[in-house]
């Protein structure tokens, strides 16, 4: 968070600029896993409702914990303080939705250096690759997170409720933006036409993930035949 941030924790440290307003390419490939953070009737009372946004918080395991301020992080406690860890006694090792929430905010937000004429808001292109990463991606349902000029190019490997493959469209869009590149300046390729070309690649090295996409696809356009153009 303090990378993403701009924060410096050391004379040696490796920090996202914050008075940059050039773009980050922000990747995670790791585990995940979601739990409840809300329950009928308030904490420790009824069952758990339904995985959404409103509900459910989604993290990403990382190998160590982050520190706390004993440990001379005086700001490290408060990365926690405001997300529902609902008890997880582990939870200084993950990092949770509501945190790369804030942090893609934050990158994509204008240079607090620059003027207030000329503030720009940088592009942030972010690839989260790990089980159920597509609830990381929640946020974005809400009304509040309907900006149409936040520059900010949000991937996952699966959706909310779903496991992903090991590697899976990690490596398959990486393959393709290497692809990309090296057909040089004559391509002309944007971000949406390298998603779409990237996912279709995973599904052609992925047969199995591509027969479920059929499948889901199938029953979606029968459930609703006559879905919003939108």
């Amino acid at each position: 968070m303090n990378v993403l941030a701009g924060k410096r924790t050391g004379a040696e440290s490796k920090v996202v600029p914050a008075d940059s307003d050039a773009p980050v390419f922000f990747g995670l490939y790791s585990h995940g896993d979601s739990h409840a953070a809300k329950r009928e009737g308030g904490e420790g009372a009824g069952e758990v409702v339904p995985h959404s946004y409103h509900s459910a918080e989604w993290f990403i395991h990382f190998p160590y914990p982050a520190p706390g301020a004993e440990e001379g992080q005086n700001n490290a406690t408060d990365m926690y303080d405001f997300v529902a860890t609902e008890g997880q006694s582990n939870h200084r090792n993950l990092l949770y939705a509501t945190q790369i929430r804030l942090a893609l905010h934050a990158l994509a937000s204008p240079s607090s250096s620059s003027s207030s004429a000329s503030r720009k808001k940088r592009p942030v292109i972010s690839l989260l690759n790990c089980c159920r990463s597509g609830g990381l991606l929640e946020f974005m349902r809400r009304p509040s997170a309907i900006q149409p000029d936040l520059a900010l190019f949000l991937m996952c490997s699966s959706q909310g409720h779903r496991d992903s493959l090991v590697s899976g469209f990690w490596s398959a869009f990486f393959s393709e933006l290497r692809d990309t590149l090296r057909r040089g300046s004559g391509s002309d390729t944007d971000m949406m036409q390298l998603f779409f070309v990237a996912e279709r690649r995973y599904h052609r090295e992925n047969k199995y993930e591509a027969l479920n996409h059929l499948k889901v696809s199938r029953r979606t356009a029968e459930s609703d035949p006559d879905p919003d153009p939108d």
